[in-house]
């Protein structure tokens, strides 16, 4: 058990195990990220030289990294979101 673990950890992150073990959002490694900056900033760069850049209309569509379940904001109801707010504040 602990080779078998010691062997997933070395296994591509874009893998078809890691997709498996991760649901249906894979998760992405540095140059990922790298990649992903380089071309939004391509995307900003090419659209800022046109009209609609110009005019700050049409901004290009990013790319973005997939969300964990931590970092995807929680929805709260009515009720529960006044009493947050209508707590003492130090």
């Amino acid at each position: 058990m602990e080779q078998a673990a010691s062997c997933a950890a070395y296994l591509p992150l874009d893998g078809a195990v890691a997709f498996e073990i991760g649901g249906k959002t894979r998760r992405w490694d540095g140059s990922m990220y790298v990649m992903a900056d380089m071309a939004n900033s391509l995307r900003w760069l090419v659209w800022a030289k046109t009209k609609d850049g110009q005019r700050n209309r049409n901004k290009p569509d990013m790319i973005r990294p997939p969300q964990t379940e931590a970092e995807k904001p929680k929805a709260y109801d009515v009720d529960t979101l006044k009493e947050i707010l209508s707590r003492k504040r130090v």
